[in-house]
């Protein structure tokens, strides 16, 4: 019976306690609406109310475009000319197309390779034809989702302005920006 007793105390003090958070909370709701606030958090802008939401979505729109533009922009001039690691790929990409389907790829004088990369651009040679372009916007598609993965890792294990901040560095920073511009197995990383 004393456990009974104390078993009973507990759950009213629990009870309790629900109860005043809950009143607490409706009283903060009401003091923010009173004084011209509302949840959620708004903006004025031109257009009149945009939600925080919006403004996020609109936000990743923009950076997404920049990542894009960025990785397309003077396509075949910039990085000068065809890279060897990029002829190597090209190589078992052809290879792919040849009829040759292996788990490990190796040509003499080079290291062996995994396969993801030459069966992606294989497919993808296959469809726009072998050029540079079609040889390196495998990468540039894979660093744009990256530029995605990235935000939406940070959002998970982080917060929204961190996972903005690591979007932007992700879209402007140096060697992601480098890597998704050549057509290198490391894009897909």
């Amino acid at each position: 019976s004393y456990l009974k007793g104390i078993s009973a105390m507990t759950a009213t003090k629990f009870q309790r306690g629900c109860r005043l958070r809950r009143n607490a909370t409706l009283a903060t709701n009401n003091l923010l609406i009173e004084h011209g606030r509302e949840r959620p958090q708004r903006w004025l802008s031109m257009s009149g109310v945009i939600h925080r939401r919006q403004m996020t979505h609109s936000a990743l729109l923009v950076i997404f475009l920049l990542a894009f533009a960025l990785r397309v922009m003077a396509f075949g001039n910039i990085p000068g000319g065809i890279q060897h690691a990029e002829v190597t790929d090209a190589l078992h990409a052809k290879q792919v197309l040849a009829g040759y389907h292996a788990l490990y790829f190796y040509l003499p004088g080079f290291q062996g390779r995994e396969p993801v990369m030459a069966y992606f651009q294989a497919l993808w040679l296959r469809l726009v034809g072998e050029n540079l372009w079609g040889l390196r916007f495998l990468s540039t598609v894979s660093g744009v989702l990256t530029v995605a993965l990235v935000h939406a890792a940070g959002r998970r294990l982080f917060d929204r302005r961190t996972a903005m901040l690591a979007t932007v560095t992700t879209t402007c920073a140096f060697w992601p920006l480098l890597i998704s511009r050549l057509a290198l197995r490391g894009a897909l990383i």
